[in-house]
């Protein structure tokens, strides 16, 4: 076998020739808020933050859903190893928000470095992790690669390949394998991922754990909750989350159609990105079915708004205790839904579109105990929220199921996942 890929050397140059490329890359992220001003070292390798003393484990995951499905297995090796410290890096401010609310003791956040070379070494030289552990479909060939010459050990979990990422990777076989052989242990998200990275690693992999399975209960603030629940009494409301571009026009329009049999009913609508925030009002106020309100602006609903837009971090929690009900966005558009598991384990019955194909075997199985149900379109989401805001007795039901649905899943994943890379890390 070559020792070297074209492709990963021509990578490699070009990200010593393009470094200079990074900072305006950097600067352009900063004025548009997608860059925290006081952290922007960290994307070049420079860190605020010592090292702590002992054996440090090093997880990366790209954005929330990533970083927040590897809560449980963080917990886990935490309480398995009380001199263990945890780094954990993620690519969206977004992540690191969430993050900082919910972190454990012994367990840092950076944003990961721009994949080039001087970055890459600044980073790995300043950490220096005992264990490496990549989620999803994250490969950055300097970051591995570096830390392969390193001698880190590294491993996936949770890995994903879409089919159209295989397609991409066989184009460059080599490179993929090397990329892939870089790592000790490879536990794919499922057997679809499982196939692809088998295929293009030339053997098979170690197995499956999809980490999204075992996602913790959010967390909530007591006493915010209390004072919306007081708020809102016994006013009809609905709730949809983790929107995208196109869904909130159909959510406005399945919010008029509601309204004519639920007059005072009110819409809690929390986008996927709060940076769409500004975009959002304007389709809700364009729509022409009531005030729209901030939550940024007024912590409570008032009485005169149609729609309550959540715009903070980190407080899905709250509003997941709130309700037996949520549509789930990113599945009326082409975006493949999100984790249902979040909701439905705070006793959420999910309603969602059929475009689910990141997530189609949850959903799938959901739906078939009783937790959830496709709807089509604007009309058909319409018709399910009214079904259920005219029979409690039904949603406590289906509550009930989505709830039970997810507590059984997972089982002992998590300990058998923390022991393999325990002993990897003592290999």
């Amino acid at each position: 076998m070559k020792t070297k890929s074209l492709l990963l050397e021509c990578y490699r140059l070009c990200g010593v020739l393009l470094a200079p490329v990074a900072v305006l890359l950097c600067l352009w992220r900063l004025v548009r808020g997608q860059e925290e001003r006081a952290r922007i070292g960290e994307r070049f390798g420079f860190a605020k933050q010592s090292r702590p003393s002992g054996r440090l484990i090093w997880f990366h995951g790209a954005s929330i859903g990533e970083v927040v499905a590897l809560l449980p297995l963080v917990h886990c090796l935490l309480e398995r190893d009380a001199n263990l410290q945890v780094l954990i890096t993620s690519t969206t401010r977004g992540s690191s928000t969430v993050l900082h609310s919910r972190m454990p003791a012994r367990c840092i956040h950076q944003y990961v470095p721009y994949d080039y070379p001087g970055a890459v070494r600044r980073f790995l030289s300043h950490w220096r992790p005992d264990l490496a552990v990549w989620t999803e479909s994250e490969l950055w060939p300097h970051l591995i690669l570096h830390a392969r010459a390193r001698g880190i050990s590294m491993a996936q979990v949770s890995a994903y390949m879409s089919a159209t990422s295989f397609r991409r990777w066989n184009l460059a076989p080599h490179a993929a394998r090397m990329l892939l052989e870089s790592f000790s242990m490879c536990l794919a998200r499922d057997e679809a991922a499982s196939n692809r990275l088998s295929d293009l690693l030339g053997r098979k992999i170690d197995g499956i754990a999809n980490l999204k399975e075992v996602t913790l209960v959010l967390p909530f603030d007591a006493d915010e909750l209390a004072a919306l629940q007081e708020c809102i009494g016994n006013r009809p409301c609905w709730l949809a989350t983790n929107t995208h571009e196109g869904e909130e026009e159909m959510l406005a329009r399945a919010h008029q159609r509601l309204r004519s049999s639920h007059p005072d009913l009110l819409l809690i609508l929390a986008p996927r990105r709060i940076e769409r925030v500004d975009a959002v009002v304007r389709v809700l106020e364009r729509e022409g079915c009531g005030r729209v309100q901030l939550r940024s602006q007024t912590r409570l609903p008032q009485a005169d708004s149609s729609f309550y837009v959540v715009d903070s971090f980190g407080e899905l929690g709250l509003f997941y205790q709130m309700f037996d009900m949520v549509f789930l966005g990113g599945s009326l558009t082409s975006q493949g839904g999100h984790n249902p598991l979040e909701p439905a384990r705070s006793g959420c019955f999910v309603l969602h579109g059929g475009h689910v194909t990141a997530y189609a075997y949850l959903f799938k199985s959901l739906d078939a105990q009783g937790g959830g149900a496709c709807v089509s379109d604007e009309g058909a989401l319409a018709d399910a929220v009214s079904k259920r805001l005219r029979d409690a007795s039904l949603l406590k039901g289906e509550s009930a199921a989505a709830k039970r649905f997810a507590l059984d899943l997972g089982g002992g994943m998590v300990d058998d996942v923390a022991t393999r890379l325990l002993a990897l890390m003592d290999s």
